[in-house]
């Protein structure tokens, strides 16, 4: 049987009071079938069905309001951060100094180790979890997203055009690399590749944005031979802890005997270039820095901040403040080489 329209659209009647969090009166009915760009009537349906749900209730001359639940979810005075994923002692020392920070504001900050496989397949998990608010680390799915505005939780993601429900805190990786192109050009290095992994649907765009920076900065420089990506998931599988290696190996063999100047990858795989061919320039994307990288430039994570930044926003938005906002985070760039 097909759906009827008004009820598919009451679903997405309590998306948008969710992410906008209404809590009374909803936008007249024609000031609001223009905001979501549908039919007046069949909007007016979609009203009466939740408002028959005990979601809205009608007040006839005055407009629709949001019911509100009698129950409250408990508060827990925690902030969750997940896929914040360093190594050890990092992560500690991180943490240890944001909880020692935060220490004035009566919350804590809880790292979540990420398996984003298991959340997305079951969000109620992480909706389990005895936090107030969310920040999300490259994490998030529409599945996720979904699930924490029907709960009435708030979070953050990092900088993600798909979800433009949430607030957004995460690294400047356009301006990034535009700085690493940028800085391979200054190095006499005219041919530049990337040599990236693929990204889940929701972050595609990711990739998408990458390759308007390369086709921008080296204008008709820009070779499509040279712009790589891999199904690291696949390598993985059959070659388990050498895939980084097979993979340069592989895309190595496919420029053959036609080699780039430069390439702009992921720490990973910096190495390997290096080995293969040493004069190749690398720079290289990192979560935090690594002493000894064989790559020529670093751009890694400034983690502390993010860190900080996000729990400062998560502490405006549970204090009440509604507004959605964007705060992108510079990289740190450190250049090993000589020339």
């Amino acid at each position: 049987m097909v759906e009827k329209k008004y009820i598919a659209l009451s679903r997405t009647l309590e998306k948008y009071i969710c992410s906008r969090r209404i809590c009374d009166r909803l936008p007249g009915l024609y000031k609001l079938a223009e905001e979501l760009q549908v039919n007046h009537v069949t909007l007016r349906k979609a009203i009466r069905f939740l408002a028959d749900q005990n979601k809205l209730r009608i007040i006839p001359h005055d407009g629709t309001y949001v019911v509100q639940p009698h129950t409250t979810r408990e508060k827990f005075h925690v902030l969750g951060f997940v896929g914040f994923s360093y190594k050890g002692e990092t992560v500690e020392k991180l943490f240890d100094d944001l909880n020692y920070d935060l220490a004035s504001t009566g919350y804590r900050a809880m790292n979540i180790a990420c398996n984003s496989t298991l959340f997305n397949s079951d969000p109620k998990l992480l909706l389990g979890l005895p936090v107030d608010c969310f920040s999300l680390s490259g994490s998030i799915s529409r599945n996720i997203a979904d699930a924490l505005l029907e709960a009435k939780i708030p979070a953050i993601c990092t900088v993600n055009g798909n979800f433009p429900e949430f607030n957004h805190v995460g690294m400047d990786h356009v301006e990034a690399y535009t700085r690493a192109i940028r800085v391979m050009k200054a190095k006499n290095c005219s041919r530049i590749a990337f040599f990236g992994y693929q990204r889940t649907r929701d972050f595609q765009n990711y990739l998408e944005d990458i390759r308007s920076v390369f086709t921008r900065e080296l204008g008709t420089g820009f070779e499509e031979k040279f712009f790589c990506i891999y199904d690291h998931i696949h390598f993985y599988q059959k070659y388990r802890e050498h895939y980084h290696e097979v993979m340069v190996n592989d895309v190595m063999k496919t420029w053959y005997p036609d080699f780039p100047d430069a390439v702009i990858t992921l720490h990973s795989a910096a190495p390997f270039f290096k080995q293969y061919r040493s004069g190749m320039m690398v720079a290289e994307f990192v979560p935090y820095f690594t002493p000894g990288t064989p790559a020529d430039v670093s751009f890694y994570e400034d983690n502390a901040s993010m860190l900080s930044i996000s729990a400062k926003r998560m502490l405006e938005i549970l204090n009440g403040d509604p507004a959605v906002t964007e705060i992108r985070i510079p990289f740190i760039m450190k250049d090993h080489s000589k020339g």
